[in-house]
C-alpha cells in the first residue's frame, strides 16, 4: 500500500512564481523534477510516515524537511525556496540568523533545525506548540522547560553546526534521533494533554513504532545511546557521523535535565522497538521521573496547585502521578535549596525541545 502527496515549490520572495525543474529527493534518492506548474507528486509506502524530503535549484537555498503523512497524505505541501540575490547585502543566507538563512538560533531548537534545515519548520513548531500547552497548564513544567534550555544550548549549537555542514550527517541524525524524539514526545504530550480519544492514542504509538523501523537495527540502537549516556569511549569501527559527535554527545550525557529529556526517551524509543514495550508505560514512567528536584526554586504562589497542576499531567499513570508528587512534595520540604545548575547564558527558553 502507497499514500501520495504534491510539493509545489514556489520562489520566497514571490510565492506566485512557481519554481520548474527543482530536484526533490526523498532521504537519499532523487525522485524527480517539478514540472512547469512547480509541482511533484510524491509515491511513498504506508510505514515511511514521516518522510524526509530535500528540495534544490540552481541559484536557490536548499531545503530539507520532515513530512507528516497524517496531515499531507492527498493534499499538497508548498516549499518556497530563497534565492540569495533577494537577501539585503551583508546577510547571508547559510549563516544561522541571517534573513533567507537557517536561523537555528530562532527559537532555541537548534538540532532540529539544523536535521531538518529551517527554524520555521513543522517540526520546530510542533515542539513549539507543544511547549507552550504544557507551559500554560503547569508553573512547574514551565521552570523545568527553562532549566533543561539553559543545559540544552551548552552542547546543541556545535551539534547543529556539524549536522548543517554534512548532508549524510542530517539523514542520519533525522533518523536515528530526531524522528523517534519527535514521536515520542508527540505520544507524551497526547497523553499528558488530551487522552481522550482511543483512536488517536493509536495513531501516535503507531507513529512512535514507525519511528523506528526494524531495517535501523533497534536493539543496537538502544545500546550504542545507552553506551554514550554511560559517556563510553566510541568504537572505531562505529558511523563516522557518531564518532565525530561523540564529544558533544558526551557532554549531553553529563548534563542531568538533558539527559533525561532527550538521552533517556531516545534510549527508551529503541527499547519499545526491540522489546515490543508497552509505550504508554514507557511515557508514564518517565514522566514520573521528571527531575523536579533540580529546580533551583519552585515557582511562587500556591504550592498546592502547582503541584496538581503538574500532577494532571500524569493523570493518565496513576502510580507515576503519586510518585512524582511524593517527589515534588519532598522538593518543596527542602529547607536549603540546592546549588544552581550550570548555566550556559541566562536567559528563557524560546523553545525548550531538541
Amino acid at each position: 500500500m502507497t499514500w501520495t502527496t504534491t510539493l509545489e515549490v514556489v520562489d520566497c520572495a514571490s510565492t506566485g512564481t512557481k519554481l520548474a525543474g527543482a530536484k526533490v529527493e526523498l532521504g537519499l534518492v532523487e525522485i524527480g523534477l517539478t514540472n512547469a506548474a512547480g509541482r511533484i507528486d510524491a509515491v511513498l509506502d504506508d510505514f515511511n510516515t514521516l518522510p524526509i524530503f530535500k528540495v534544490s535549484k540552481a541559484d536557490y537555498v536548499t531545503d530539507n524537511f520532515v513530512l507528516d503523512k497524517s496531515i499531507y497524505a492527498g493534499t499538497t505541501r508548498t516549499v518556497c525556496l530563497t534565492n540569495p540575490t533577494t537577501i539585503p547585502d551583508g546577510q547571508d543566507p547559510d549563516v544561522p540568523g541571517e534573513s533567507g538563512g537557517k536561523e537555528f538560533d530562532s527559537g532555541g531548537c537548534f538540532i532540529v533545525s539544523a536535521a531538518t534545515g529551517s527554524a520555521q519548520s513543522e517540526e520546530v513548531a510542533a515542539l513549539r506548540a507543544l511547549r507552550d500547552r504544557v507551559a500554560e497548564r503547569s508553573a512547574i513544567a514551565a521552570s523545568l522547560i527553562d532549566a533543561i534550555y539553559d543545559e540544552y544550548r551548552q552542547f546543541s549549537p556545535a551539534v547543529a553546526e556539524r549536522l548543517d555542514a554534512d548532508k549524510f550527517a542530517r539523514q542520519s541524525a533525522l533518523m536515528a534521533a530526531v524522528r523517534p524524539l519527535l514521536a515520542w514526545y508527540r505520544l507524551a504530550g497526547y497523553l499528558a494533554l488530551d487522552r481522550d480519544n482511543e483512536r488517536a492514542l493509536k495513531e501516535v504509538q503507531q507513529a512512535l513504532r514507525d519511528a523506528c523501523p526494524r531495517w535501523l537495527s533497534p536493539l543496537s540502537m538502544a545500546q550504542r545511546i545507552a553506551a554514550l549516556r554511560r559517556r563510553e569511549p566510541v568504537a572505531d569501527n562505529a558511523p563516522r557521523t557518531l564518532r565525530e559527535l561523540a564529544p558533544h554527545l558526551h557532554r549531553a550525557a553529563s548534563l542531568p535535565l538533558v539527559n533525561w529529556a532527550m538521552l533517556e526517551p531516545l534510549e527508551r524509543c529503541w527499547v519499545i522497538a526491540a522489546e515490543q514495550l508497552d509505550s504508554v508505560r514507557e511515557v508514564g514512567r518517565w514522566l514520573g521521573d521528571a527531575p523536579v528536584e533540580r529546580l533551583c526554586a519552585l515557582p511562587v504562589g500556591d504550592a498546592a496547585a502547582h503541584g496538581q497542576a503538574i500532577a494532571s499531567l500524569l493523570a493518565f499513570s496513576a502510580g507515576d502521578q503519586e510518585r512524582l508528587v511524593q517527589r515534588l512534595q519532598a522538593r518543596a520540604a527542602q529547607a536549603i535549596t540546592p546549588a544552581p545548575l550550570p548555566r550556559a547564558q541566562p536567559g528563557k527558553s524560546g523553545c525548550g525541545c531538541s
